[in-house]
This record gives structure tokens, sequence and C-alpha cells, in this order.
């Protein structure tokens, strides 16, 4: 993730924020609740309480589309706000595609 900033082109922009998701969203929870984020880690921090929301809502798209709302507000300097993971936004628009 600290290359992102550095990253101009869309595609390898989008391909790095996947990559790092898929990575997030394949740790244990016993690994994930063993990370020490410092305080002024507000980027990684962010994509902790996503993953977080992730995994409390990823069974309800309409919910989990509503707490990924509320997330990019409190966190609006992280990456994944301006360029979303793409399998969260799949899921977040199953909920519109039943709802239609």
């Amino acid at each position: 993730m600290a290359q992102e900033p550095l990253l101009k082109d869309k595609v390898n922009h989008q391909k790095n924020i996947d990559d790092f998701w898929q990575m997030l969203i394949s740790l244990p929870a016993e690994q994930i609740q063993k990370l020490a984020v410092r305080a002024d880690e507000n980027v990684l921090q962010g994509w902790i309480d996503l993953l977080d929301l992730y995994h409390n809502n990823y069974q309800d798209p309409a919910a989990l589309q509503n707490a990924f709302n509320d997330w990019k507000i409190r966190y609006p300097a992280n990456p994944g706000v301006k360029t979303s993971p793409t399998a969260l936004i799949q899921i977040i628009h199953q909920s519109s595609i039943f709802n239609q």
C-alpha cells in the first residue's frame, strides 16, 4: 500500500487496491486481531475498519452499502474511498440488482 500514492495509471492503481483488499480478506481473524495500529496510521486503521464492516455485513449487500457509505465519511482520505476494491463494489451492487 505504500506505493499507492505513486501509482498514476488507473489500471495499476486499481490492481494495487484490489490486491491489497484480497490480501486483507484472506487474513485469518486471529491475525487481524493481533495487528497493532499506531495512532498515526489512519489509513491502515481505515482499511481494518473496512475489513471489519465487510465481515459483519457481506451477507447483506444493502447493509454493506450503508456501512461502506458511513466508512467513507469517517475516512475521506483513505485510498479506498477514491478507488474502492472491485470485489467489495461487486457485492454492494448485488443489492441494487436484486432490488430492481
